[in-house]
């Protein structure tokens, strides 16, 4: 029995973190970057900071506790901002990536430039 829940749970992340992957694989596609950079610790911070058009020199706040949290809202507010979406989408960005991304990648929203939102 014990066997079958670990399994199970296993399998549940498994299943969540495939999901996350595959819907920040197609927001990046969508804002113009390969999707496999999803797939790379690190470089898909750094990614999604550029979607967001923030400084890249803001990929060094996410070493930074407290403030990587702080970091982390900023920037999914203003991916969610990129393609058309609320503030409280950008909160779930960030929050529940499980099912925002997805919902961002898979559905019909485009990538907006910053130049574009004036």
């Amino acid at each position: 029995m014990e066997d079958f829940v670990v399994g199970s749970i296993a399998l549940t992340v498994l299943l969540v973190a495939a999901v996350t992957v595959a819907g920040l694989w197609m927001t990046f596609e969508k804002a113009g970057y390969a999707g496999w950079m999803a797939l790379v610790p690190v470089l898909n911070l750094f990614v999604l900071v550029q979607i967001a058009e923030k400084p890249d020199w803001w990929i060094v706040l996410y070493l930074l506790p407290l403030v990587n949290a702080v970091v982390g809202v900023l920037v999914t507010q203003a991916v969610a901002e990129r393609f058309g979406r609320s503030v409280l989408f950008g909160i779930g960005l960030f929050l529940a990536p499980w099912l925002c991304y997805p919902v961002l990648g898979f559905g019909q929203d485009g990538y907006i430039p910053d130049a574009d939102l004036d």
